[in-house]
């Protein structure tokens, strides 16, 4: 008699299996009371030709979680959207009030044999339609009820706080004329801190959940998550679940508001901050009360993240000289703050960001390698195979484990999703249910969505999601290949094939959303992912978790000696990640940067992927796949086509702080871009991070000149990223470089290795990019440069120049038709009148950039009476303009724009009508 614990069916990829513990010829007895089915396995499983048990049956298809699971969030994606009238909340109970009638009449048939009296030929096809499953009928009519779910869920926390003791509305009070939006205020609170911080350079960030607001002369009662950056390194240790008081300059989360660009307030409005604040000195940054003093709830609560902060100091402690230190804490705790900018990139070009984020994957191998542990060990016990199901036994104990890593990541987000999925899959195995079906994968997103609403809008829950939706579609085909493969060489060949045709699946699948979130695709990520997936998940994981458990039990010499063995070990490991990563992400065309998907795109990839789930239902799979496919080509080509039949100009200058950054496009799929850069705070390249998605969205894929005014940093250090991959034609600059920065010089040098020609105006007016004339001889379009003070030398100026590097700027002119707009640099009054006296009353535009981010040096008042422009764009952070100036300009009549409070904006013209419009309201 086979024992409870005996050979089974072959398993697929990712279930554990341990050696036979049955001689593989001996034929298989029929059911006994150990090892029979019990009457409530589920339909879901079967037997095999064996006769024995198959937990993993090829029907992942099955299930009705899967339509209430899209409903729920399609009720989380209109929330985000658009306010539903307050009526819909009478819709719940009215619909559970049809559904219990509709159950009623269908159990009686009252109300068919009622319509077979009184109308003919109805009853036929209305009994076709009651022959629906009790339960799929519930389910279809329960999804107005999942939808309105979703969108009551989401709802509260997709919309600014409503509570006045709320942070966001306490600090909402402003003074005159200034937006709540950009109000800032010197406050002191106190709270407690919620996350372990994070290290950004010199600089710290930290999560508090305030209690109390401190004002002059009050204390005030508040709630709400702030995140606040110290400058520097705090004074003492901060952990998780600290009591802390802080003055810091605080205000409403903002983000810049660049088309295509990531929208880092939005992200962090879904994780409940709305409020963030500058903390000065570290010293205004202060525990209030000692540990000793906590309750053991308060305990408990922060217990996950103070597990997460001891980890990181363990790891602090034992490798503290070891360069790759940050990716292992990335690994191990979700941690990523510390990884070089070099490392980051390699992993983001070789398609391996997956191995670093906390995922199902993770997870999903760690309960791997228990199970198949744990299932070895059980099965060297004769009395416990015949007592005990021993595979469902090493299942419950693989818990612990997979339940103590995610303690250790801190239980965040990205890791509570990877659970809630991974214990969805092992619940449906000791249920007997298909272990890698699309009905357990809905019911983990029903979880996660229920507990976190604004998880939908995350790269990681989509990706996830959507990666393992493909790998579910393969799993039938894999698993009857596994069951041909019955030698170990066969078995070691479908292995290695396995694994990249799942990796190639998951990266087709997600290849739209990995477009539209990063702008990027690799291809390398099915090699990447199968090289370096042994050397971290059976190499360094493994490793590195049993050495921080033993550095965490005991402070025996001997036990810590073999835990820094076990890290030093792991970290070996992660160095040859590292290295072959970085060698896979340097080979040519390894990844391509593209443009998010349209609408229609993703519609098309979404049929898409249907279709060849589908693709053995019927032939109309088939030829749906391949018309799909033709429309994914041709979609993209006929964007373009477009472009190139378009006969107006769009002039965006965009947000990128104090800096300026214009983009012209000309019609005819022409594109300049004048200056590109931000401030040198900033720690990310303006270019690759604003101007760049700003570019692909607009599906630009190549400049035809790019223009720097002159070489100060707030206007080219973000173009160097945009030389490398947008290929322009001509760079032009003033020819001053001889007090610029090194980086300046880098700049040119690297134009020179790509065959860019650098280009001086060499006289005023000069034309620098035309387009071709109308019938009558005119340019409807031109943009030239209106000034020779670059080709001057500072002593031949007088009054002498106050600021020569920027008062020998470019003046860049763009004119289409009846309008025209003037881009003046960072030229000085005297400059500006010296433009007047050069061009007279022939100077008017229409859209004038406030030369100098309109500091009270530049724009003098006979300079915008002589360009009387209808709109005046000032390129700059809201806190640094001069509010007293733009009043003044808006009295004579002049439209103000900022880009600090009204983000990109963006000017549209034909050549006979004009309209600029901001993208913040």
């Amino acid at each position: 008699m086979a024992p409870a614990g005996g050979k089974r069916s072959a398993a697929p990829p990712g279930a554990a299996s341990g050696p036979a513990d049955v001689d593989s010829t001996a034929l298989p007895e029929p059911p006994t009371p150990e090892n029979s089915v019990p009457e409530t396995t589920s339909p879901d499983a079967s037997f095999d030709d064996a006769g024995q048990l198959n937990l993993y049956p090829t029907a992942p298809l099955r299930g009705h979680l899967i339509l209430p699971a899209l409903a729920l969030a399609a009720g989380i994606a209109t929330a985000n959207r658009l306010a539903l009238p307050t009526a819909v909340a009478i819709i719940p109970p009215f619909m559970a009030l049809l559904i219990f009638l509709g159950l009623t009449l269908r159990s009686t048939g009252f109300f068919l044999r009622r319509l077979a009296r009184h109308y003919h030929g109805a009853p036929e096809a209305l009994s076709q339609l009651w022959k629906v499953k009790p339960a799929r009928l519930l389910a279809l009519l329960l999804l107005p009820i999942f939808f309105l779910a979703g969108y009551n869920l989401a709802w509260p926390q997709l919309t600014p706080p409503s509570s006045p003791t709320h942070l966001y509305n306490l600090l909402a009070s402003h003074k005159a004329g200034e937006p709540a939006a950009m109000a800032n205020h010197d406050v002191v609170l106190t709270g407690v801190v919620q996350e372990l911080p994070r290290q950004s350079g010199d600089r710290y960030r930290l999560v508090l959940a305030a209690d109390e607001l401190h004002r002059p002369g009050e204390k005030i009662p508040a709630h709400g998550l702030i995140q606040l950056t110290l400058n520097g390194r705090p004074n003492s240790q901060l952990q998780p679940g600290d009591s802390l008081i802080a003055r810091a300059r605080a205000g409403p989360v903002r983000s810049f508001a660049v088309p295509g660009a990531f929208d880092y307030q939005k992200f962090l409005a879904h994780r409940g901050i709305h409020v963030s604040g500058w903390v000065a000195s570290p010293i205004q940054l202060a525990h209030l009360r000692e540990p000793a003093t906590e309750s053991i709830g308060h305990r408990l609560t922060y217990l996950p993240e103070r597990l997460r902060h001891g980890a990181g100091q363990l790891l602090d402690r034992y490798l503290a000289e070891e360069k790759n230190l940050p990716v292992l804490r990335a690994l191990l705790i979700g941690d990523r703050s510390g990884i070089e900018a070099d490392t980051m990139e390699a992993f983001k070009a070789g398609g391996a960001m997956h191995l670093l984020a906390i995922s199902g994957m993770h997870l999903g191998l760690i309960a791997l390698l228990s199970i198949a542990a744990l299932e070895w060990l059980l099965k060297r016990s004769p009395n416990l195979m015949q007592t005990i199901y021993v595979r469902k036994a090493a299942l419950l104990l693989a818990l612990f484990p997979i339940i103590g890593y995610a303690l250790i990541t801190g239980l965040q987000p990205p890791a509570m999703r990877a659970l809630i999925m991974t214990l969805v899959f092992i619940a449906a195995v000791l249920c007997n249910r298909q272990w890698c079906n699309l009905n357990n994968l809905a019911l983990a997103a029903l979880i996660i969505l229920v507990l976190e609403p604004p998880a939908l809008f995350g790269a990681s829950f989509q990706l996830s999601f959507a990666a393992t939706a493909g790998i579910i579609m393969l799993a039938p085909a894999l698993h009857s290949q596994y069951q041909a493969a019955t030698t170990l060489p066969r078995r070691l060949i479908f292995w290695i094939m396995t694994s990249l045709l799942v990796s190639t699946v998951a990266t087709l699948v997600t290849a739209p959303l990995a477009m539209h979130h990063f702008h990027r695709v690799s291809l390398l990520s099915p090699l990447t992912t199968l090289l370096a997936t042994p050397l971290l998940f059976f190499w360094t994981l493994p490793l590195a978790l049993s050495g921080l458990l033993l550095a965490a039990i005991s402070e025996l010499p001997a036990l810590t000696a073999t835990a820094g063995v076990l890290l030093t070990a792991a970290v070996r490991g992660l160095d040859a990640t590292v290295a072959l990563t970085t060698r896979l992400a340097e080979l040519p065309y390894s990844f391509f940067y593209l443009s998010p998907p349209s609408m229609a795109e993703f519609f098309c990839w979404g049929v898409l992927f249907a279709a060849l789930a589908l693709i053995r239902r019927h032939m109309i799979f088939p030829a749906t796949a391949a018309v799909m496919v033709l429309l994914l080509l041709l979609l993209p080509v006929h964007k373009q086509w477009q472009r190139l039949q378009e006969d107006h100009s769009r002039v965006s200058f965009i947000e990128v702080g104090h800096g300026n950054a214009t983009v012209v496009e000309l019609p005819g799929n022409r594109t300049v871009l004048v200056d590109g850069g931000g401030p040198g705070t900033l720690s990310t390249d303006v270019g690759e991070q604003l101007i760049a998605p700003f570019l692909r969205r607009q599906r630009i894929r190549n400049l035809e000149a790019v223009v720097i005014s002159h070489p100060h940093a707030d206007h080219y250090n973000g173009i160097g990223f945009l030389l490398r991959h947008f290929q322009p034609q001509t760079l032009w600059i003033n020819g001053r470089s001889q007090a610029a920065a090194a980086d300046y010089q880098n700049l040119l040098d690297l134009a020179e290795e790509l065959d860019i020609t650098v280009e001086v105006p060499d006289k005023s007016g000069e034309l620098l990019v035309t387009a071709p004339k109308n019938d009558n001889g005119d340019r409807v379009v031109r943009l030239k440069n209106f000034a020779d003070f670059h080709l001057r030398a500072p002593a031949d100026f007088n009054p002498p120049l106050p600021d020569p590097v920027n008062d020998q700027s470019l003046v860049i002119g763009y004119r289409h038709g009846n309008f025209s707009f003037l881009l003046p640099g960072d030229i000085g009054m005297d400059q500006e009148r010296r433009l007047i006296e050069q061009y007279g009353d022939n100077f008017r535009h229409q859209v004038l950039a406030a030369s100098h981010h309109g500091r009270w040096t530049s724009m003098a008042p006979e300079f915008i009476s002589a360009t009387d422009p209808d709109y005046i764009v000032v390129s700059d952070n809201e806190q640094r303009v001069d509010r007293q100036r733009l009043s003044t300009w808006q009295k004579r009549g002049h439209t103000v724009l900022t880009t600090g409070r009204h983000g990109t904006i963006i000017c549209t013209t034909n050549g006979r009508h004009l309209q600029c419009r901001p993208t913040r309201h």
